[in-house]
């Protein structure tokens, strides 16, 4: 399979993914900080905004940053090694989880993994709207380090970049930081990284709350995108009984088959589907059920992995044009057969697709595929007696991130 980190290894050799975010992201993610938690006194301000723009300063990174390179900041290390005792070292936090979160969410998900230098260039043409839109001070002793340009970036967007300051800034850092300091004694293994990339991921669903409110973000997966997650998943599991594979491929078409997808979706939006209540309310005691919940992991993925972060929260109904371009690339590449009674609920477009692209489709496919679903449920089913406030969605995405090459690969180890 596919791994992005072998992409990863073969771009830090070349020094390409070490791609630092502007100076004015991160003097815009302390002012949003600085104003959601009421920081006012002006010698704080000072202190903290010294903070943020200290570990950029030299020209070893990996000196400043806790860690190799400053796209992989320990913050364990930083909190062991410095703490967190005042304003400055609050700033200088600030700007090391910017980093991690920068790389490892932003470049990673949102751009597509276009880890270019021509982002820098970007940062210039991106400057002037940031500097006015958060109305910034830039401090005098990095004046001469910021340029401007005329003209639009060619890979980053205003739009996305504020998201990701206005998620980063939202983070709770101060009572994070508490928390952690009185468990870092008694919890050795705790990952201070991995607390903030799911207090970011919060922050960044309520960013998109409105796209949500307006139904937009409701756009299903094409049938034969199931189905195809289906085969993958039949094949790695070795299921190969004629009867079993119908039930499965029944319950994997089952939840698209009414017009209120509230009903069938355990949820608000077939978007959100909750994998929690379908578990409580219905279990999995046979391949069809199965089958449904890999419909309703699949949905949950798509609006919350791909869509939102592969393709740059693009929620557009062009998609629908898109998959009747892909319907007959993916029904020839993973030698689906499609139930009759959907048959005419897929047609075909030639052309190629405007918004999606064959190549992510179908490592999103083996990667939601390849995810051991069967062992997982078997887990899941044996804690929830015990442990109620389990997070089936989040245990489904941290699989799905294995399976694509995320954070949790071994082979990260290796960077």
């Amino acid at each position: 399979m596919y791994n992005i980190y072998e992409l990863i290894v073969n771009l830090i050799m070349k020094g390409i993914i070490n791609i630092m975010p502007g100076y004015t992201i991160h003097l815009a993610v302390g002012k949003v900080f600085s104003e959601k938690n009421n920081i006012k006194d002006e010698e704080k301000l000072k202190e903290f905004l010294e903070g943020i723009i200290a570990p950029d300063g030299v020209q070893d990174k990996s000196t400043t940053h806790y860690g190799p390179y400053s796209s992989q900041p320990d913050l364990n290390r930083f909190i062991k090694e410095n703490g967190v005792k005042n304003y400055y070292d609050l700033g200088y936090f600030l700007h090391l989880a910017t980093d991690h979160l920068f790389y490892n969410m932003f470049l990673r998900y949102w751009l597509n993994h276009r880890f270019e230098e021509a982002i820098y260039d970007d940062y210039c043409k991106l400057n002037n709207k940031l500097i006015n839109r958060y109305g910034l001070t830039i401090p005098e002793n990095i004046k001469n380090k910021i340029t401007t340009k005329d003209g639009e970036p060619e890979i980053l967007d205003e739009k996305q970049i504020c998201r990701f300051i206005n998620a980063v800034g939202r983070i709770p850092f101060k009572p994070i930081l508490l928390e952690i300091a009185s468990l870092l004694d008694t919890e050795s293994s705790i990952d201070v990284n991995r607390r903030i990339a799911i207090k970011y991921d919060e922050e960044f669903y309520r960013e998109i709350r409105g796209e949500e409110n307006k139904g937009i973000i409701n756009i299903m997966p094409g049938y034969t995108i199931y189905l195809a997650v289906g085969n993958v998943f039949s094949k790695t599991n070795n299921i190969k009984d004629k009867e079993k594979l119908r039930k499965l491929l029944e319950g994997i078409i089952a939840p698209d088959g009414v017009q209120d997808k509230s009903t069938t979706h355990y949820g608000p939006y077939s978007s959100q589907p909750d994998l929690n209540r379908f578990i409580k309310e219905n279990g999995v005691k046979n391949y069809y059920d199965l089958g449904y919940f890999l419909h309703l992991a699949t949905d949950h993925l798509f609006y919350n992995m791909f869509l939102r972060y592969w393709l740059n929260h693009r929620f557009e109904e062009a998609i629908y044009d898109d998959y009747c371009k892909l319907n007959n690339k993916l029904i020839n590449r993973y030698g689906l057969t499609i139930p009759e009674n959907i048959k005419n609920k897929i047609t075909t477009k030639d052309g190629e697709p405007e918004i999606l692209d064959e190549k992510q489709i179908c490592r999103f496919i083996e990667a939601v595929g390849g995810i051991p679903f069967k062992s997982i449920l078997l887990e899941i089913a044996s804690l929830l007696d015990t442990e109620p406030s389990i997070d089936v969605n989040r245990r489904i995405a941290n699989e799905f991130y294995r399976e694509i090459g995320g954070e949790e690969n071994s082979s990260a180890k290796e960077l």
